[in-house]
């Protein structure tokens, strides 16, 4: 049975955080550019003495929730084997804007993680399967499949006085949530019984 899809915008950052940690601190890029997996965070530490480099911040810039292009929201019916019935289904799209901050010793590092970034995860042939972190943090299941739109934006910082080189890589995400409408089902197969109350 299809069921709705939830907490759409936290799992979907939590699963780049995940692809990302899954990618650059493993073979082979972490024999060329060893970034910790605490190093890959949604967002700045509230120490920045603490920051150490390199680190790579992957933020959530912003989002748009609209119907889909379908009546309302409704994009079709899924059969249940099991009680042998067909149910509605209804959606809504997401598009998030995210943005990887890539903050490295030196351009190559940098350059590195870029390349392991664009190849692996920001590939346009390839979906990115989104996984429910909700449910079950420890052994999240898949829920559903974002798609990367328009083209992914790189911008170089250059280095500053504290030999920081850095790099943004700004992309957008479409996602099509699957809401599995409440369903209210009669057993025609038993009597409905009726009361009858004549008023004279």
């Amino acid at each position: 049975m299809i069921e709705s899809m939830k907490s759409i915008e936290f799992n979907t950052w939590t699963t780049l955080i995940a692809m990302t940690r899954g990618i650059v601190c493993q073979e082979p890029f972490n024999k060329y550019v060893n970034v910790a997996s605490s190093n890959i965070l949604p967002g700045y530490p509230r120490d920045l003495a603490k920051f150490k480099k390199p680190s790579i911040i992957i933020q959530k810039v912003a989002s748009d929730i609209s119907n889909t292009c379908f009546d309302n929201g409704y994009i079709g019916q899924a059969f249940d084997a099991d009680i042998n019935t067909y149910y509605d289904i209804n959606s809504r799209y997401h598009e998030i804007i995210f943005q990887y901050d890539i903050f490295a010793d030196t351009n190559m590092q940098n350059s590195l993680i870029e390349s392991a970034i664009i190849d692996e995860i920001l590939n346009k042939n390839k979906n990115i399967i989104i996984y429910d972190y909700i449910t079950d943090i420890d052994n999240p299941q898949q829920i559903g499949i974002s798609k990367l739109i328009n083209d992914v934006d790189i911008i170089q910082m250059g280095s500053n006085e504290n030999y920081d080189y850095r790099t943004a890589i700004r992309f957008y995400l479409g996602i099509i949530q699957t809401i599995v409408l409440q369903q209210e089902f009669v057993d025609i197969s038993k009597w409905i019984k009726i009361n009858k109350i004549v008023n004279i």
